[in-house]
């Protein structure tokens, strides 16, 4: 049996607390969770940009297609007085159904070499794949193609001796492919899942290399299984 879903709004409309229309409200655009203006545009193909602050019509209307990226959006009159609360985060929901991530759980598998150790004392320098950790993947991703979300890097990893293991994710595109984005440590002898903290990634707008890259404190280690997961 065929599932039905609602209708959108056609249009963006601007009322103020009485529920009147706003003449020529004013409408701002961010990236979410910032103060920088990001565009939206008057066409479906994203070529037109509004302008922004977007300026409604004489009804308190505005057609808006948005880019398939968060945004926050605040309204004020024609003359900055704010209406209403901060939305945020706003998504346009024709293009979210194909941002990677939409669902928690696994997004990108770098995956590793459980039989390759890891004996290096310091995150190995440079931004080659050979520094890269043995058996992972590079990840070549465009932060605006991301749901919104909280992402973090999870993995297997096991100490052998009283070592402190460390696995990493890094911007091999960016200039700083030495410190990492987020990552997470073990000292288990028998093998344990860690979690890094929230990654932040690089701004829209350009495909980043994202690697994985791994050091030990003393003796030698191992990880495996490592990915990219969406937590919240």
């Amino acid at each position: 049996m065929a599932t039905g879903t609602l209708a959108p709004q056609f249009w963006f409309q601007a009322l103020d607390d009485a529920g009147v229309a706003v003449a020529g409200a004013l409408v701002n655009f961010y990236a979410s969770g910032t103060s920088t203006r990001l565009a939206a545009y008057s066409d479906a193909a994203l070529t037109v940009p509004l302008a922004n602050p977007a300026v409604c019509d004489a009804a308190g209307r505005l057609v808006a297609y948005l880019s398939p990226v968060a945004y926050k959006v605040t309204v004020t009159t024609s003359a900055g007085v704010p209406i209403g609360p901060t939305l945020d985060p706003v998504v346009a929901s024709a293009g979210a159904t194909g941002l990677i991530g939409n669902a928690l759980g696994d997004v990108f598998v770098f995956g590793g070499d459980p039989t390759s150790p890891v004996t290096a004392a310091a995150y190995p320098a440079g931004a080659t794949f050979d520094k890269t950790h043995a058996g992972t993947s590079v990840m070549l991703l465009d932060s605006a193609s991301l749901a919104p979300g909280t992402y973090a890097l999870r993995g297997n990893g096991v100490a052998q001796g009283a070592g402190t293991l460390s696995v990493g994710i890094f911007n091999l595109s960016d200039g700083t492919p030495d410190t990492p984005l987020a990552e997470y440590t073990t000292n288990s002898t028998t093998g344990a899942v860690g979690t890094s903290g929230a990654i932040t990634f690089a701004p829209s707008g350009a495909a980043k290399q994202y690697a994985i890259k791994t050091k030990i404190t003393a003796g030698s280690g191992e990880s495996w299984g490592n990915r990219l997961v969406r937590t919240a």
